[in-house]
């Protein structure tokens, strides 16, 4: 599967993202991609000696494999495998002591909101996750490392909040990362997709096959959240992503967004960021 999602070229790369001139402080971006194919005894990193910015860190392997101390627990990764990582943070790793090499892609993301998700994911899912690696995960890699856009702040803004919102979006963010039933996945997916167009919990419980009140409990039950609150979480990280990347005006926002009034859209943006849409950007 791997080789039909990732066109990679034949030789090895690094990229670097420029983060140019925007226009506005963009809170998401990717700062650089690499594929490479490092070697037993000469590929070793320590999140506590990598300097003192921040960053997020998305490495998945293609070919042998990789050893990963994260705090007082070791993970050995196999070829498809990922894993997501916050740095400066305790853990470290390299090529696994049984495998010479460890053919691998990677891509580092930079920015509060990236720092904001990525830490949140990994406090949920792990360091190591099947949600790192799904079908759309690495279908959003994929254009990152072949991407023509890498002189273009908007795009790789929107690539990095992409890459990272779909990293969770197939399973439940719990210790126990028990998969969805496919009726939840169905209707998460179709939230996910209609949330723009102020679609109700009533056309998500459709989307399950399920009956309204028999889908607000397992939707609750199983992802934690209600419907309605998970579908105004949807809209308030568009939201956010357009107040950092756009010049739209507050009331296009809360259309572009699915709200279905400024000042409903102002209310709830409020009470999640503790600011107005229109304090926050002056201050982002």
């Amino acid at each position: 599967m791997l080789n039909e999602l990732l066109h990679l070229p034949d030789k090895y790369f690094f990229r670097n993202f420029h983060y140019g001139n925007a226009g506005l402080q963009l809170n998401a971006r990717i700062s650089m991609a690499g594929y490479e194919s490092p070697r037993q005894g000469n590929y070793c990193w320590n999140g506590l000696n990598r300097g003192s910015e921040e960053f997020i860190l998305w490495q998945l392997g293609l070919a042998g494999m990789g050893e990963l101390r994260f705090e007082d627990r070791t993970y050995v990764l196999n070829p498809g495998q990922a894993m997501l990582l916050k740095i400066p943070h305790d853990h470290c790793y390299q090529v696994y002591r049984e495998s010479n090499e460890w053919k691998i892609i990677f891509i580092i993301l930079r920015g509060c909101e990236c720092m904001r998700i990525g830490a949140e994911l990994i406090n949920q899912l792990g360091p190591v996750s099947p949600s790192y690696n799904s079908v759309q995960v690495l279908r959003i890699a994929n254009g990152i490392m072949n991407s023509d856009n890498e002189n273009d702040p908007w795009k790789m803004s929107e690539a990095a909040y992409s890459l990272l919102m779909n990293m969770g979006a197939e399973y439940q963010t719990d210790s126990n990362l028990f998969p969805l039933s496919e009726s939840l996945k169905k209707s998460r997916r179709f939230a996910m997709k209609n949330f723009t167009r102020n679609i109700s919990v009533t056309e998500m419980a459709e989307a399950a096959g399920m009956s309204y009140s028999h889908f607000s409990r397992e939707f609750t039950a199983h992802c934690r959240v209600s419907p309605g609150a998970f579908l105004l979480q949807l809209k308030l990280e568009k939201a956010l992503n357009l107040l950092q990347t756009n010049a739209l005006s507050i009331k296009e926002i809360a259309s572009a967004c699915g709200f279905s009034s400024v000042s409903y859209f102002c209310r709830a943006f409020s009470h999640k960021f503790n600011r107005p849409p229109g304090a926050f950007r002056n201050n982002n």
